[in-house]
Order: C-alpha cells, then structure tokens, then sequence
C-alpha cells in the first residue's frame, strides 16, 4: 500500500508593513493540512500552523505577489523540523492502516438491549 502525501495551505497571516527594510505583505505563520491517501480509498489528514522565522539582512526577499507554493512549503517543513514531520507522517500512516485493516469497532447496541426474541 503506497501511501500518497500533499500539502495544502489553507491561509498566511501577514503583517503589513513596511518593517524597518521597507518590506510589506511579511509572512509570519502559515495554516496548513497534511494529507495522506493509499488510493484506495483510505486518507488521513494533520493541521496545524507554523510560524515563519523573522527574514535576516543577507537573505533573498520574497515578495508576497512572488510566493510559490515550493516556497511556503519550505518555510513549514523547516519550521515543523525533520523529527516532527516524521511523527505527523507515522500518525498518518496508522491511522490509514487502521482504516484498511481495523483493529477496533465501535458497537452501538448493548448487549442487553434486546428486543425479547
């Protein structure tokens, strides 16, 4: 079962601006969702919101109109961080292969409701 995975980027929060460098439209936290899907009908998804590190003088500034989504991903991986990411993944994935192989069921009659038979 090969388990598929894409971002989506629900919304950025934004400063206005212009900060000390004449910047505006600044990045500062991003909403996201993790998706996973077997393609077999099983998916599993994460949110969350990631705060984007402050720009430093010698890094390339990208305009807000110039963002591409490789960029924004970027930004939340690095702020997420390798370890954590691995973890959202491997939740992701258990949950999928509970989905496909279920290990729990939830009964919604009792026992001890019966209707006299």
């Amino acid at each position: 079962m090969a388990i598929s995975y894409t971002w989506q980027f629900e919304s950025m929060t934004v400063e206005l601006g212009p900060d000390a460098d004449d910047h505006t439209d600044i990045v500062y936290s991003i909403n996201w969702k993790y998706l996973a899907d077997d393609g077999l009908g099983h998916n599993a998804w994460s949110l969350g919101t990631a705060s984007v590190k402050p720009w430093e003088e010698g890094e390339p500034w990208i305009e807000y109109a110039d963002l591409t989504e490789a960029d924004v991903q970027g930004w939340v991986e690095e702020a997420i961080g390798e370890d954590e990411l691995a973890a959202i993944t491997a939740r992701l994935d258990a949950n999928i292969a509970e989905q496909a192989t279920p290990t729990h069921e939830m009964y919604y009659t009792m026992p001890w409701d019966t209707d006299g038979d």
